[in-house]
């Protein structure tokens, strides 16, 4: 299994949990560090070119790809496609984010982690709101916990 993603503050602890839940189940992966919110994208490219013809060449096992956000899917599915494989069917794909314009027109769809920000942004506009409204009387300084379960929605069947 192969992690690909940036070593941020917002993506260190997918990967660190990514590495802890293989090793639960006795599987081994690696990371593909390409952040592309530090390398350009004429840099990023070649990168990504270079390992993925490492990993889906010769006698390396080639099982799945853990994309740490959506906005890898294009990148992904382009060095894949040139490469002569097939995402979803050669080689399994899951990714964050369920950010419908980066999904559409992938073929086959990859499966996808709901974060549910969509959910989380609604609920914490109306907190916003509410406290608003209130800010006139006493608050009770106590806060709502907002937690939404992630959910996986399956790759759409072709």
């Amino acid at each position: 299994f192969y992690y690909f993603g940036g070593l941020n503050k917002l993506f260190s602890p997918r990967y660190e949990n990514f590495c802890n839940t293989l090793s639960e189940n006795n599987q081994k992966g690696d990371i593909i560090e390409l952040d592309y919110a530090k390398l350009k994208l004429d840099v990023l490219v070649p990168k990504a070119k270079e390992i993925f013809n490492k990993i889906f060449s010769g006698n390396y096992p080639r099982t799945g790809l853990f994309l740490s956000s959506s906005s890898y899917l294009s990148i992904t599915y382009q060095l894949l496609y040139f490469m002569g494989i097939t995402p979803m069917e050669d080689v399994e794909i899951i990714t964050c984010e369920n950010i419908p314009k980066l999904l559409y027109g992938l073929l086959p769809q990859p499966a996808v982690i709901d974060l549910r920000m969509q959910e989380i942004g609604k609920r914490g506009v109306e907190m916003l709101v509410e406290l608003q409204r209130n800010s006139k009387n006493t608050r009770t300084g106590v806060y709502e916990k907002m937690i939404f379960s992630p959910k996986l929605i399956e790759p759409k069947q072709q």
